[in-house]
């Protein structure tokens, strides 16, 4: 008797839906990796459009790490934003802190402002530092229930 009664107990009544501020920075994440794909991208086409012969080592190894640094920020930002999606992030203070550093990074390169030209840049970097920011902070004030959530799951297994 004591038996099903402790049973009934642990079961819980309801099933808890996973947080829709973890969800969204998330998303965030990944969104911004496939951007930085995507300038990964772009940047090897231009850089093959350029003669490399004519650039010297310090030419080359700047376009490398112009097209790695994209790539690399990327294939994180996509990993840590599925890996949230899908519930399967240990913890997302680790990801919320790096998102807020690196989008605060991003704002002090917009801010950055040489010519003309480098106003969409400028305008373009601001709106990623600020995709960011928002984000880690999402994450921060979901992280809560993102926990309970996720001891929940535990239990039901």
């Amino acid at each position: 008797m004591e038996d099903k009664m402790q049973e009934t107990v642990e079961k819980p009544k309801c099933k808890l839906s996973f947080p829709m501020l973890t969800t969204i920075s998330g998303i965030v994440w990944t969104v911004f990796g496939v951007l930085n794909l995507l300038v990964a991208i772009f940047s090897i086409i231009a850089s093959v459009q350029t003669n490399s012969n004519e650039m010297g080592f310090w030419g080359s190894l700047f376009i490398f790490l112009f097209v790695a640094i994209p790539f690399i920020f990327g294939a994180v930002f996509i990993y840590v934003g599925m890996q949230t999606i899908k519930g399967k992030a240990r913890d997302v203070v680790g990801n919320s802190t790096g998102s807020i550093v690196i989008g605060v990074f991003y704002l002090f390169v917009s801010m950055q402002k040489h010519s003309i030209t480098s106003e969409r840049f400028c305008g373009t970097t601001f709106f990623l530092a600020g995709m960011l920011i928002i984000a880690g902070i999402l994450a921060l004030i979901g992280r809560k229930q993102y926990k309970v959530w996720q001891n929940a799951q535990a239990k039901q297994k």
